[in-house]
């Protein structure tokens, strides 16, 4: 069943340690599939989203990993969250509840895949494994 559908199906009170979204590869689909399950991460859970960081200009094409990476960038604006991309298999987002530095979008933002390229690092909070690892 579509994602949408299964949040309608499940109690309020349902909560889960790890929920991991790799759906239709849309910005504003992975945007709700993430608010929805921040409503039933448990205290301490985590939130693992894939292909948030397309490695070459095909990936990031409508049938590949899309604009996942600019749910990102929408998650990095909010204060309560802790939002990071893990640089492996095409980016493993990293969400959960806390605090993070704070993100501002550049006033010369551009969701082009050249923009993304150029500036990774900053907009993703991109982490190698081993930085990871380390936490």
């Amino acid at each position: 069943m579509i994602s949408d559908k299964f949040f309608n199906t499940i109690s309020e009170d349902q909560k889960y340690d790890i929920i991991f979204i790799d759906g239709l590869h849309e910005k504003e689909q992975v945007l709700r599939d993430v608010f929805n399950s921040l409503n039933h991460l448990s205290d301490g859970g985590t939130i693992v989203m894939h292909d948030c960081s397309p490695e070459t200009k095909r990936l990031s094409l409508k049938d590949r990993c899309y604009n996942v990476w600019e749910a990102i960038v929408v998650l990095r604006q909010e204060n309560n969250l802790n939002v990071r991309v893990i640089d492996v298999d095409h980016g493993l987002g990293i969400v959960s509840i806390g605090s993070q530095e704070e993100f501002e979008l550049s006033i010369n933002f551009d969701n082009t895949y050249e923009y993304l390229d150029s500036n990774r690092k900053k907009i993703l909070n991109l982490i190698s494994e081993k930085e990871f690892k380390n936490e």
